[in-house]
């Protein structure tokens, strides 16, 4: 039988984002949309390689003139679409953003919430599309948020920190 997964614990594994990503994604917030300056600065906060295309592909966007609305009314396929629609925002990316965005809504997706939801929640095959996000990770990211009290973005950051425990053992087991 699997361990009990300790919630409290690991979001305090988890540690803090950096104030200047939150502080992008308030501003988004606020707007109901995400300018370029925006975008990159959360887009390297997820993925510094991840951002290096994405700033490729915007290379000739002037900062001023790049927005992409993302309004809280919009329905979650609508808001994933518009994202992913920029060339070079991967379906993590485009989870990041919302996630940091509304956070009470949404939440990251990467290998390692991915690989420790599947422990949680038997059966979950983690796979990096828009349907598998819409479809399987967030419903069940929203159903243990709901259970244990916490925001689908206090549920990946739990499950990141304690994957990311679970390769520092592997590393000291060797």
């Amino acid at each position: 039988m699997a361990e009990p997964f300790e919630w409290r614990k690991w979001l305090d594994g988890y540690g803090v984002d950096a104030p200047s990503v939150l502080d992008a994604a308030e501003a988004a917030r606020r707007r109901g949309a995400i300018n370029k300056r925006e975008l990159l600065r959360i887009a390297y906060w997820k993925s510094s390689r991840a951002a290096g295309t994405l700033s490729s592909n915007l290379r000739g966007t002037s900062a001023e003139t790049f927005i992409c609305k993302l309004p809280l009314t919009a329905s979650d396929q609508e808001l994933l679409n518009r994202l992913c629609c920029v060339r070079g925002v991967s379906v993590s990316v485009a989870s990041a953003v919302l996630s940091l965005m509304y956070p009470e809504r949404f939440a990251v997706t990467d290998w390692r919430a991915r690989d420790e939801l599947n422990r949680i929640k038997k059966g979950y095959q983690g796979v990096n599309s828009k349907t598998n996000y819409l479809d399987e990770y967030l419903p069940r990211v929203r159903e243990l948020a709901q259970q244990h009290g916490l925001t689908p973005r206090k549920v990946d950051q739990a499950l990141w920190a304690r994957s990311r425990e679970r390769s520092i053992e592997r590393l000291i087991e060797g």
